[in-house]
């Protein structure tokens, strides 16, 4: 059987520094297979729809709101004796 890389004791009795993987960009991000990271990236999405809803349920709120009822002043006049 032929080995590929070396045993992590070996890398340690060398005294080589174990390599850590880091991210480096979004490509890394998007093409992993680590289960945190994925995870990670599912919670985010879920919370940038999340606030995206919301502010698209503010809006049609905002739309569809009768407003016609809440006239303070029902004439520039009153608006202008008032003050």
């Amino acid at each position: 059987m032929t080995m590929t890389e070396s045993a992590p004791e070996a890398q340690a009795a060398a005294g080589e520094a174990p390599v850590v993987e880091a991210y480096t960009g979004l490509t890394d991000l998007v093409t992993t297979g680590d289960h945190k990271s994925i995870g990670m990236m599912y919670v985010r999405l879920a919370l940038v729809f999340a606030v995206g809803l919301l502010g698209l349920g503010a809006v049609v709120g905002f739309e569809a709101a009768d407003l016609t009822g809440a006239a303070i002043f029902t004439s520039t006049d009153q608006a202008f004796q008032f003050w």
